[in-house]
């Protein structure tokens, strides 16, 4: 009987060629066992998922496992379907957040799934593959599962079986390319417990942080730092500095590290890390200014204190914008700063005064607007009657209305951010005329843009099913060369427009 197992990382391609997860999946069940046969195959969602999957059969494995999230389950789920039809024999795994909340619906409604894991998946997945390897059909045994046997879908306990706080093993190198962005955790959860959010695998949801030894950490740390041809590495914890003293040990490590390798005449390794600027104090601003940066994200997510207290968000706005001016002053580095429209007791007046702050007294580098998500396993997911939430059934699981924003001003706000968004990505001298020209209404000369947009460019725009993570996508196709006219002419309108329309406030 065939053994292989592959499991198969399928990303956006702005999003890099690793998944973190399935790696260290790999590298705990290689740290028990070298006996189950594992490849590691990478893949873009852009790629056709019919070729992807025919690459997949084409290894003739047992196994093929997948890690699904929300941008990424349609494709994902396309190429389970398509590999179900060129062989049945192979045995389709999915793991992830949206399996763990709803493996129920996934079984009953992809009949191509085979097996469903849930939560952290790590020594569940030891498990499933040591009994699969041994012959076992029936899986009753270990938890977190949910399978298929003799048509009918069996969902095993649930456990907490897996503690990253005794996870000293080592996580594996030999899959990462020179040109793959290397990605690490060195924690899991949060200790804050925001409505919207669903990052809490624990099966409690209690609003807790766990962390992988220290040991673990400074020694795989150490081991990435040492590929010569390392240039990006992206941090995965939801915030580094959710325990300061460990926070403040990790900046340091990091900028050790990087010290070392320049020590030796190699580059810097780019660091890109997601944190909270209400954690900042001025030690930890030290060492984020001494950092080699790829990118810092911040989530901002709105400036109204009554959307972000019901949302159970913590808020101090006037800490956030003193160590984000901080951060930023005579510094190259780049931040994101990200914004959610949609949440309960939001509006559009008050998405468009969080935006202002954003882009004018601010001033960030890049912004990210994202629509609200209803994700399963989040409380709003729960309290969706409460507040009379209406959201896609399916992922992303956008915000469809709530009383408050209902769709028309949603479809609004997410025109808006396309929009902005895409002048940022390829249109920087745009906004450095807006940037010069109206501090303080940015949105209103934004809006004025983004109906020059609408007006001539909508036969290359798809407006009528934009949204605003497609700006990628537009991005790609206006850097071509065939379309270099088309960003030529809209460079031009936009400059026409603004000119006339500053011209026409002085009068």
């Amino acid at each position: 009987m065939r053994q292989k197992v592959t499991f198969n990382m399928v990303t956006p391609k702005y999003f890099g060629l690793f998944q973190l997860s399935l790696l260290t999946i790999k590298s705990y069940i290689y740290s028990k066992t070298k006996e189950i046969p594992i490849v590691i195959n990478k893949f873009y969602c852009e790629d056709d998922p019919d070729e992807t999957a025919r690459k997949i059969c084409d290894q003739q494995p047992r196994v093929a496992a997948f890690s699904l999230y929300v941008w990424t389950e349609k494709v994902v789920l396309k190429i389970c379907r398509r590999i179900k039809e060129l062989d049945p024999t192979i045995l389709i795994v999915v793991g992830g957040n949206l399996p763990t909340f709803q493996a129920d619906i996934f079984l009953d409604e992809q009949g191509f799934i085979d097996v469903a894991l849930k939560g952290e998946a790590e020594e569940s997945a030891y498990q499933f593959f040591q009994a699969l390897a041994a012959g076992e059909i029936d899986f009753s045994h270990i938890p977190n599962l949910s399978f298929r046997k003799d048509g009918d879908v069996i969902h095993t306990r649930r456990a907490n079986n897996f503690s990253i706080e005794n996870a000293n093993y080592p996580l594996l190198l030999d899959d990462f390319q020179d040109t793959d962005i290397v990605f690490y955790e060195t924690s899991r959860g949060c200790k804050n417990g925001c409505k919207y959010c669903a990052y809490n695998m624990n099966y409690n949801a209690k609003p807790t942080a766990h962390y992988y030894p220290w040991e673990k950490v400074e020694s795989d740390l150490t081991r990435i730092f040492q590929l010569k041809k390392l240039t990006k590495m992206d941090f995965a914890d939801s915030t580094i500095l959710t325990n300061r003293k460990r926070g403040l040990k990790f900046l340091r490590l990091i900028n050790r590290l990087n010290a070392e390798r320049c020590a030796k005449k190699q580059l810097p390794v780019q660091i890109a890390i997601d944190a909270s600027l209400e954690d900042f104090d001025d030690e930890i601003l030290l060492e984020f200014k001494r950092m080699s940066t790829l990118a810092y994200g911040f989530g901002l997510q709105s400036i109204d204190k009554d959307v972000l207290d019901m949302a159970s968000r913590r808020y101090d706005l006037e800490k956030f914008s003193r160590y984000y001016k901080k951060l930023v002053e005579k510094s190259g580095a780049k931040v994101n700063l990200e914004i959610m429209f949609g949440l309960p007791g939001d509006t559009f007046k008050k998405f468009c005064r969080t935006l202002e702050y954003t882009i004018s007294e601010l001033n960030a580098h890049f912004v990210v607007c994202f629509r609200f998500a209803v994700l399963p396993g989040s409380i709003y997911w729960d309290e969706k009657e409460k507040h009379q939430i209406v959201s896609e059934p399916n992922a992303p699981f956008y915000l469809l209305s709530q009383p408050l924003f209902p769709a028309k001003d949603l479809r609004k706000a997410e025109i808006l951010s396309f929009y902005i968004q895409l002048i940022y990505t390829g249109f920087r001298g745009i906004k450095r005329v807006i940037d010069k020209n109206f501090h303080g209404r940015k949105v209103e000369a934004y809006q004025v843009t983004v109906q020059t947009f609408l007006e001539k460019y909508g036969h290359f725009f798809d407006n009528k099913n934009l949204r605003q993570g497609d700006v990628y996508e537009y991005f790609g196709r206006l850097s071509s060369p065939e379309n270099a006219d088309i960003k030529l002419s809209i460079q031009r309108d936009l400059r026409q427009v603004l000119k006339t329309y500053i011209s026409e406030e002085a009068n």
